[in-house]
């Protein structure tokens, strides 16, 4: 009459059990990892907080006589585990161009900006700064053909434009776009 399941950030596991029948959270359960860490027991609302048990494939919930099995994959040859992970920053951008729809040989106006988005539980939402220096791009036709390609500045508020024409000779249909920072942060 157990139900488990488990939630992970970079660094802790919440383990969290609740009473099958009425979903109300089972204080006093018993947790143990099959390997990488020691047993633990939920508090009086359900959960538990625990560092990552490091290489465990499995949980096992006890009460009484009751237990119930969380595994980490449902998938049989997956024999990785729970574990810790780095945090990156990570970049977002916002890009919109000018009219979305465009004949040979006019001319694509593109307009972006960046920011940089913390990875950890204090991280925030900044300004890239110095860390990405320019944007490279490469537009590709619907064949997958390369038609154009650059790179354009980027400001201090992360901020990008640039402008390029679509070839005469191309194949009609939707093109691809592909951007890429160049810095630190790309």
């Amino acid at each position: 009459q157990i139900g488990v399941d488990a939630y992970t950030d970079h660094s802790d596991m919440i383990v969290w059990a609740t009473n099958l029948k009425d979903g109300s959270p089972l204080p006093g359960v018993s947790i143990q990892p099959n390997k990488g860490g020691s047993a633990f027991t939920t508090g009086s609302d359900g959960t538990a907080r625990v560092v990552i048990p490091n290489g465990a494939t499995y949980l096992v919930a006890s009460k009484g006589a009751d237990k119930a099995m969380l595994l980490h994959s449902p998938y049989y040859w997956e024999d990785t585990g729970w574990g810790p992970s780095t945090i990156y920053d990570s970049l977002r951008w916002y890009v919109f161009d000018d009219r979305q729809m465009y004949r040979p040989g006019e001319e694509v106006h593109i307009k972006g900006w960046m920011r940089r988005l913390g990875g950890k539980q204090n991280g925030d939402v900044s300004l890239v700064g110095g860390e990405v220096t320019s944007v490279t791009y490469q537009l590709t036709d619907p064949q997958g053909n390369a038609i154009g390609s650059g790179q354009a500045d980027v400001n201090a508020l992360g901020g990008f434009d640039l402008a390029f024409p679509i070839p005469q000779p191309v194949n009609l249909g939707y093109a691809q776009l592909y951007l890429t920072a160049q810095g630190s942060l790309g």
